[in-house]
């Protein structure tokens, strides 16, 4: 516990010393040299994949994505007989997540820093690959998609703190994040800063988490109950069931319309 509260502040102090750095004229070649950077490793990792790899980051981007981790979520909560409180405490401390990872990202760090998305930047605009000629608002630093992604699966691992359960979500997270650039709407500086903004909203919830849970019940302790923890099973199914999922629709969506057309003409 007290080691996840030093991280939580190592990582708030890193990005108020990075926004405090930013405001002297000696960083900003520095910070060129890191645009210049991030611009080419975006482009190299920005790629046409064809209708396939097109349509599934394109879903894996979207929110119905998270139905299935949702669903398997209300699940656990609410079969927690007598213990109703702690759940609660536990979605509200979730909801927090999202919220601050999300509001921190558009509503602060976006209009402050001002920072064209790849897919609005005249020098490479043209080198990118585009879906469905989707190129997102004009600022994308941070990726609220990264914070948002890498906030929840901070907040889930601590709190569960199973290893299945935390590779999972690590996988589904930067999946997520991966999309965007594939998209061609975040750089992986913009994918960098968000993630910051998520780990450390995660960090901070969960203990504010056990804080008012460990006060409740006057005890000492640094997860949820064992019979949540128990659950946690479900999360993990419903995580590579959606990664089925997601490459069977897609196959299904690219490669019906020749399979039926085989078909026709063989009989």
């Amino acid at each position: 516990m007290a080691s996840m509260k030093k991280i939580g502040l190592a990582l708030l102090f890193l990005e108020l010393t990075l926004m405090i750095l930013a405001s002297f004229d000696c960083v900003w070649s520095i910070i060129d040299a890191m645009d210049d950077v991030d611009k080419t490793l975006t482009v190299a990792l920005n790629y046409d994949g064809g209708q396939f790899s097109d349509y599934l980051w394109k879903r894996l981007s979207k929110n119905v994505a998270w139905a299935p981790m949702i669903l398997a979520l209300s699940y656990v909560l609410l079969t927690c007989k007598k213990q109703w409180a702690e759940a609660g405490l536990f979605l509200l401390g979730l909801v927090l997540v999202i919220a601050l990872s999300d509001q921190v990202s558009s509503s602060v760090i976006k209009p402050l820093v001002e920072r064209l998305r790849p897919s609005h930047e005249p020098e490479i605009s043209n080198m990118l690959h585009y879906v469905g000629n989707y190129r997102g608002g004009r600022y994308g630093f941070v990726s609220s998609h990264a914070a948002n992604a890498m906030g929840v699966a901070t907040y889930l691992s601590l709190a569960f703190r199973k290893k299945w359960l935390t590779v999972s979500l690590l996988v589904w997270s930067l999946g997520v994040c991966y999309s965007r650039i594939y998209l061609g709407v975040h750089y992986v500086g913009d994918i960098i800063g968000g993630s910051l903004i998520g780990v450390t909203a995660g960090i901070w919830c969960y203990e504010l988490l056990l804080f008012v849970i460990n006060r409740m019940h006057n005890r000492s302790m640094n997860q949820l109950s064992e019979r949540m923890v128990a659950k946690h099973f479900l999360i993990v199914c419903s995580i590579w069931l959606s990664v089925l999922f997601l490459f069977s629709y897609t196959a299904w969506r690219i490669y019906s319309p020749y399979v039926m057309s085989i078909i026709a003409n063989v009989y």
